[in-house]
């Protein structure tokens, strides 16, 4: 059977035209983990180490904790792409109120921001990266929104606070790295 070019299917059966909400929502999520893995790079290859407010050596930073982000979204996109209470939704594990404070826990590492204006992105390529991820991040959020709210699914809220703390923790990184070494 010839496959139509205007219809997509997930992994519980359901088929949904390729500009469904959902699959807006899980190309925003793609997007944002691709995002992330470019500030993931930049930050490899910038003088300054990326290591969280108070670190010591060989503790977590910041590119550690994007990389367990990228997987937090992979399991996100599972949660978009799964009916809840569907058989493929049981293959995985969700995104939970725990994810939610890990990242939470991350972003409370950085000294509070009173930056009393805006701040434009591009202080440095490691921080413009940065920016463009939490720009991303925050589409991500308000597609995800509107997912919720079109398609009653308050089984995504974990996800959506998890997009909502990510793109702080993203905003406070873009400082931190606009800072000098």
């Amino acid at each position: 059977m010839e496959k139509d070019p205007l219809f997509s299917s997930l992994a519980d059966g359901r088929i949904l035209p390729k500009d469904d909400p959902l699959f807006e929502a899980l190309g925003d999520l793609d997007e944002l983990s691709s995002a992330i893995g470019m500030a993931r790079a930049g930050i490899a290859a910038s003088p300054n180490p990326g290591k969280l407010p108070g670190e010591d050596r060989g503790r977590e930073s910041v590119a550690a904790i994007l990389e367990d982000a990228q997987r937090v979204l992979i399991r996100m996109g599972g949660d978009v792409a799964s009916a809840p209470g569907s058989p493929s939704r049981e293959r995985f594990q969700s995104v939970s109120s725990e994810d939610v404070a890990v990242i939470g826990a991350a972003l409370s590492r950085f000294p509070a921001l009173r930056l009393g204006r805006f701040v434009p992105a591009g202080g440095n390529q490691t921080s413009a990266a940065v920016d463009l991820a939490r720009t991303v991040c925050r589409r991500a959020e308000r597609r995800l929104v509107s997912l919720i709210r079109s398609a009653g699914r308050s089984d995504l809220s974990d996800d959506q606070a998890y997009l909502n703390v990510l793109s702080g923790f993203l905003f406070s990184a873009a400082r931190a790295f606009d800072a000098p070494d």
